[in-house]
């Protein structure tokens, strides 16, 4: 079985619908309720989080071209790419734990 559509499962087939109800539970909290709108920390971790998902989003389009056999990038392009998620996640979790600002 190839890899794609084993990661595709994984990754890009959220089913059960547990991040649309915390995306829409956070968004309430944040508008809403008010909660976090001094927070600097909080907002450089939604938009870092909002970063995550534009990846997401680019990856179902990467996963779209191999399906047509269009890649058009090396293995380099895509060990890199690879690494960039656990960047972000690095620094989401940091501003979580620390909230330096």
């Amino acid at each position: 079985m190839p890899s794609e559509p084993r990661l595709a499962h994984f990754d890009l087939n959220a089913e059960n619908g547990d991040s649309e109800c915390a995306a829409i539970f956070g968004a309430w909290l944040w508008i809403e309720r008010g909660y976090g709108v001094g927070l600097t920390w909080l907002n450089l971790k939604f938009a870092l989080v909002m970063i995550l998902v534009a990846y997401h989003v680019y990856c179902g389009m990467l996963l779209q071209d191999f399906k047509r056999d269009r890649n058009r990038h090396g293995h380099v392009f895509y060990r890199w790419l690879n690494e960039f998620p656990v960047l972000i996640l690095i620094a989401v979790v940091l501003l979580a734990v620390l909230k330096p600002f």
